[in-house]
Order: structure tokens, then C-alpha cells, then sequence
């Protein structure tokens, strides 16, 4: 919210420096939003247990929250249209990823691709470690296959999506 209101400040100023330093807090309240959102799976993940006395209003407060972090997420796209008419999408359409990446320029683009990318690696870096922790965890802890399992699908999963749009691309010889 710190960034957002900053952001809010900085645009009505107008400046082009002002428009700039926006962007960077515009950017910086959507990673700490997708932050937030990572931590409440978290948060209800860990409280969500026949165990839990409270569990009702555990899931009461999680899609409270989610329902927040998506408005704010939403006014935030619009707030980002606002500056640049050129972004297209509709935040509840199920093309918004595609419609935002067409109205993108070719350097934002590009950045988007190279994020893209290092993600890539950081998972297939990941991924082998956190099958060893599940053996581990298997072995001493008795923790069983699922985790193993689990591992396994989503590294499948990142992976064959990452071939198969790679195939893809260069079958076409562009990057759209």
C-alpha cells in the first residue's frame, strides 16, 4: 500500500521523472503483492488441519484476503493504463496475459522474455534440490512418496511447458 500511494503521488506531480520513479513503486507494489498472495497459501496451507478449531474462520479470512489482494492488484493494472493508454487487457478477462504482452513495446517485451527465462533456470536449479530434501525427508522422517510425487509433477509440468512453447517458437521463427 506504501508503494501504491507513493505511486498515486508521484502521477499526479506529472513530471517525467516523477512518471519514472511511479513506475518503479508501481513495480514494486505488484511484487509485494504476489508476495502477499504466496505468503496467505502459505498461512492457510499450515492452518488448514482437521486440527484447527478455528478452520471456518481460517478460510474466511484467506478468501478475504485473496478478494483484496486481487482488487488491489486490479486497481493497480488500471492505474498503470491510466499512464500508458497503450497497455491493453482486461484484468478479469482470461487473455489479460495475452492482451498485456501484445500492447507491451519490443524492449518491454524483451525484459519480460529475459525474466521469463531466469525463472526457467532458477527452477531447474531448484527443482533437483527440493527432490533430494523430499528423499531426505522420505528417509529420515517417513514422510512417504507425495512429496516426491509432487515435486516431480510440477518439475515436469515447468519443464514440458518451457519445450514445448521452445519447440514451438522455433518451428514459427518468432517470438509472438
Amino acid at each position: 500500500m506504501f508503494c501504491f500511494r507513493k505511486a498515486v503521488i508521484l502521477l499526479h506531480r506529472g513530471g517525467e521523472e516523477d512518471l519514472d520513479r511511479a513506475g518503479e513503486y508501481q513495480n514494486t507494489a505488484m511484487t509485494a503483492n504476489i508476495a502477499d498472495m504466496i505468503l496467505q497459501f502459505l498461512l492457510f496451507g499450515l492452518a488448514a488441519d482437521s486440527g484447527n478449531p478455528k478452520l471456518l474462520l481460517s478460510v474466511g479470512l484467506f478468501l478475504a484476503y485473496c478478494a483484496s489482494i486481487w482488487l488491489l492488484e486490479a486497481v493497480l493494472i488500471r492505474q498503470i493504463q491510466k499512464t500508458d493508454p497503450m497497455k491493453k487487457g482486461e484484468m478479469g478477462s482470461l487473455r489479460f496475459g495475452r492482451d498485456w504482452l501484445e500492447s507491451c513495446d519490443e524492449a518491454e517485451r524483451l525484459g519480460i522474455y529475459k525474466a521469463s527465462y531466469k525463472s526457467f533456470q532458477a527452477l531447474n536449479t531448484l527443482c533437483p534440490v527440493m527432490e533430494a530434501v523430499a528423499l531426505i525427508g522420505k528417509i529420515m522422517f517417513d514422510t512417504g512418496n507425495f512429496p516426491i510425487i509432487l515435486v516431480t509433477i510440477f518439475w515436469a509440468v515447468q519443464s514440458g511447458v518451457y519445450c514445448a512453447y521452445s519447440a514451438q517458437y522455433d518451428r514459427r521463427g518468432t517470438g509472438e
